[in-house]
């Protein structure tokens, strides 16, 4: 269960019914929407009585700003974060779908984490909940790392679309809804398990707890956008990140942009499998680290790329 909107004041003693009641807040029988949930909370306010208002935040950014152009990207997406709670939205949607040959995304955990420590910093967490509406989560571990950095709710679109593209080649005469509903189980069982080795029992506890130690990211980088996470090996920051994102952009990748030659073929994929390789060819456990960029202690980033750059 997950609860998405604006969170009361569990320290408040004068609430007055029918004068001053506590704020509303949605409840969601597991963390991962599908198209349809996506749909009816993009217009929640005509199902809550105006309650809540939604407000869309795209997450891209014109991928003629280069590596250099997150930064500011980030920048402008927290201000806009502020001024939509300012105007009254209380659920924020994070969204990268207007990624395109024109258009880079910034990170998922990265854009849903400045977005979330931003509005700590300015006392304004409360006010809001974040919805991440993202192509790039697909495994268990990617929807833990933007649980724990403030996501409320996870639309993983290209993962459902991936699945029911793939429906003819799965053992089974599945339809639609089928399919994405046994992905969705099944992420929600590995969700389970992961915050029970950490002994969290509920998604309200673990939604924001940053329980991960961060590689390979600088440290007034971390204390920025993942303030409080630990870091202890340091890599350059921005242009680690920014590395791979050309590979993964058509256009760039057709002109034969930085890093679109160099992708590591390994035997059996995997961020470790690439790790041992990238070593085992330069001899370099430190490079090997650089080429394999952000990751996390145990597993990537969403949205990291493995590649040499």
């Amino acid at each position: 269960v997950s609860f998405i909107g604006p969170r009361p004041n569990l320290l408040a003693v004068d609430y007055e019914p029918g004068v001053t009641e506590p704020p509303m807040r949605l409840e969601v029988e597991q963390p991962i929407l599908t198209a349809d949930n996506m749909e009816k909370l993009r217009h929640v306010e005509l199902f809550s009585g105006g309650a809540f208002h939604a407000e869309e935040l795209d997450i891209c950014y014109p991928a003629a700003w280069g590596a250099n152009g997150m930064e500011a990207a980030l920048a402008s997406l927290a201000a806009h974060a502020v001024d939509a709670i300012a105007q009254g939205k209380n659920i924020l949607i994070l969204s990268d779908r207007e990624v395109g040959p024109d258009r880079l995304p910034i990170p998922a955990l990265l854009a849903t984490a400045a977005v979330h420590e931003h509005l700590v910093k300015l006392g304004m967490r409360t006010s809001a909940g974040l919805v991440v509406e993202t192509g790039s989560a697909r495994e268990v571990h990617h929807f833990a790392c933007l649980a724990g950095y403030g996501a409320e709710a996870i639309n993983p679109y290209l993962a459902f679309a991936s699945i029911i593209a793939m429906k003819d080649r799965l053992p089974g005469a599945l339809d639609d809804y089928e399919l994405v509903k046994r992905y969705i189980k099944a992420i929600g069982k590995g969700l389970l398990k992961v915050m029970s080795k950490m002994g969290i029992s509920t998604y309200q506890s673990y939604c924001g707890a940053q329980i991960f130690d961060a590689v390979g990211l600088k440290a007034d980088f971390v204390a920025e956008y993942f303030t409080g996470t630990a870091t202890k090996l340091i890599l350059p920051a921005f242009g680690s990140l920014t590395g791979g994102l050309d590979v993964d952009h058509p256009e760039i990748r057709r002109a034969g942009g930085r890093g679109a030659e160099a992708l590591v073929p390994v035997e059996k994929p995997g961020s470790v499998s690439v790790f041992l390789e990238l070593a085992r060819r330069h001899g370099d456990f430190a490079m090997a680290g650089v080429c394999c960029r952000a990751t996390i202690t145990s597993g990537t980033i969403a949205d990291a790329r493995l590649v040499y750059f």
